[in-house]
């Protein structure tokens, strides 16, 4: 008999010598052709249980392991299950049924014990419910309770709602996952605000640096097309519309929502089958005046002359703006030598003031006391601690005068005040860098980047050095946030502009 060390091909039950039926002899551990008696492989190993079950039941009882582990699970199903039945599957004496009952209770207390585990218990809980609503699959279940999981391990669900961080690690696992789901659908699912929602989702991204890309625009199509029932022309062609706009950039700061809407909406026009708007919107959730809105780009950007509405060209301005830089806050907090106030006899006095244009004071709906000086038009919060914070100067002269201004007025008032100790906190400055940017270049260009156009059509950049926070908008226009003083401020944006281009 001949023999072959080769083994057969996955799938494969044809003799390669003749083309014969081949059998296994699981007794001999080897592969045999009916016909010629050629041994494909012989010395198998049969990783089958060495045990036989002649039903379900049967099966069930007498394996040793069970499913393979799972992070859904807080125990990652790793349990012991507790029968009421011996070994020999024979009932249990009164006496014994009462001791196993007692070990299955504290068994079950035993799995969750320590706050911990309840915490991941009823977040994990949380997640399979709302996957299953949201028919995910298994794998972005797995990959959301791992988030969670880090997220555990780095105490961040103190202070903070279970559910909203449950919800926002599904969120995170479907992103990383590329499944189209957007935030509203999770908060809805998860019974917590889009809000709370979103505040979780920022901080697992910055405290577990996880980076993402948003959801394509073309991966909401299906989902359209799929409950409009049309065809797969209409599909085809609203997929081409949606990645052209994307590799163009028209249209990166919009909600891939209303970008997969409008593309799905002019490819219906294109093909005869027009789809009303208000289907579209009721789909995604969104209104009628948001999808024209990005018809209109997608229409300029592209070229494409739609029925009843005359081709505008494309405004040209703001993608040649001029670069500028300009202080629009400057917030500062002044002592007074730690001198405490009266602020409902100060508010009097200070009321009768004519350098102040508005005073008030309500302590029952906040603590402190406004005061709106007017020139230079800063505005001051002061406590009774003595403390106060300025806000609404746009340079340190302006500061210093208002400062001045207050302090001579709490003088008059009778007040021991000295000369006031001033520290700014943070410098709010404006700027445009004269060109539109793109995105994609953003995130690959820099580390600390977030951008989610359904949230926000507008990318946040943090930079280290000098520390600070750029909130960017596709037109180059942004906003400086973080820094301490006009000239870091100042120069992070110029950072910013010279690696964006």
């Amino acid at each position: 008999m001949a023999v072959h060390s080769a083994t057969p091909r996955p799938g494969a039950n044809v003799c390669p010598e003749c083309g014969g039926r081949l059998i296994h002899d699981y007794a001999q551990g080897s592969v045999v052709c009916t016909g010629c008696g050629y041994v494909v492989e012989e010395h198998g190993l049969d990783y089958g249980p060495e045990w036989r079950a002649y039903d379900g039941e049967q099966e069930e009882k007498r394996s040793r392991s069970g499913p393979p582990a799972t992070l859904a699970i807080h125990d990652k199903g790793l349990a012991t299950t507790m029968d009421w039945s011996d070994y020999h599957n024979r009932s249990l004496t009164s006496e014994r049924r009462a001791q196993i009952y007692r070990l299955r209770k504290w068994q079950r207390r035993t799995r969750v014990s320590s706050a911990a585990e309840r915490n991941l218990a009823f977040a994990l809980a949380q997640i399979d419910r709302m996957a299953s609503q949201l028919a995910l699959p298994r794998g972005v279940k797995e990959e959301a309770a791992l988030i969670y999981r880090k997220a555990l391990e780095k105490n961040m669900t103190r202070g903070r709602s279970i559910d909203a961080l449950a919800a926002a690690a599904l969120y995170v696992a479907c992103q990383e996952s590329k499944i189209p789901r957007t935030l509203n659908e999770i908060a809805e699912t998860s019974q917590v605000s889009v809000t709370e929602v979103d505040k979780s989702r920022k901080s697992i991204l910055r405290q577990l640096s996880i980076r993402l890309s948003p959801v394509a625009s073309f991966d909401f199509i299906p989902r359209i097309v799929s409950n409009l029932g049309l065809d797969g022309k209409i599909q085809a062609q609203a997929t081409k519309l949606a990645r052209r706009c994307e590799r163009k950039g028209i249209t990166q700061m919009c909600d891939p929502r209303s970008v997969a809407a409008a593309a799905v909406y002019i490819a219906s026009v294109r093909c005869g089958k027009k789809v009303p708007q208000l289907a579209i919107a009721d789909v995604m959730r969104l209104s009628e005046v948001t999808i024209r809105n990005t018809l209109r780009k997608i229409c300029d950007g592209l070229r494409i002359k739609m029925p009843n509405r005359p081709m505008e060209k494309p405004d040209q301005k703001w993608q040649k703006g001029r670069a500028s830089l300009g202080v629009q806050n400057i917030v500062v907090s002044v002592t007074w030598g730690g001198a405490e106030f009266d602020l409902k006899k100060l508010s009097e006095k200070l009321a009768r003031n004519g350098a102040f244009w508005d005073v008030s004071y309500d302590p029952e709906k906040f603590p402190g006391m406004t005061v709106k000086l007017k020139e230079p038009p800063v505005s001051f919060l002061v406590f009774e601690s003595g403390k106060a914070t300025c806000t609404g100067g746009k340079s340190m002269k302006d500061v210093h005068e208002a400062a001045a201004v207050l302090t001579q007025a709490l003088r008059k008032a009778g007040l021991p005040a000295p000369k006031p100790r001033l520290k700014v906190q943070n410098v709010v400055l404006s700027f445009n860098i004269g060109q539109a940017i793109d995105i994609r270049r953003i995130m690959r260009t820099f580390e600390e980047v977030e951008f989610n156009p359904e949230v926000f059509p507008g990318v946040t950049v943090r930079l280290k050095d000098p520390k600070a926070e750029l909130l960017i908008f596709a037109s180059g226009r942004g906003v400086c946030v973080g820094t301490r003083s006009v000239a870091a401020a100042k120069r992070a944006v110029e950072k910013f502009r010279a690696l964006a281009r």
